[in-house]
């Protein structure tokens, strides 16, 4: 089950790094393999230090409303 598991990630992973690398490349650049794996990753990042960045301001109006 997870070998499955493992693999559905990994096509997913790479299909969402062949969608954004589709959308950023022009007609005539090459496609790369190195932006195909980068793009998940930023995406995650992009998400993970959002969502961070919210709860800091959020703990933050909460603070100021406290003191």
């Amino acid at each position: 089950m997870s070998e499955w598991l493992i693999l559905l990630i990994f096509i997913v992973y790479l299909g969402i790094g062949v969608i954004f690398n589709g959308a950023m490349n022009e007609e005539w650049q090459e496609f790369s393999f190195i932006l195909m794996l980068f793009w998940p990753l930023a995406l995650a990042m992009l998400i993970f230090f959002g969502l961070i960045s919210l709860l800091y301001t959020i703990g933050e109006k909460i603070k100021e409303k406290l003191l």
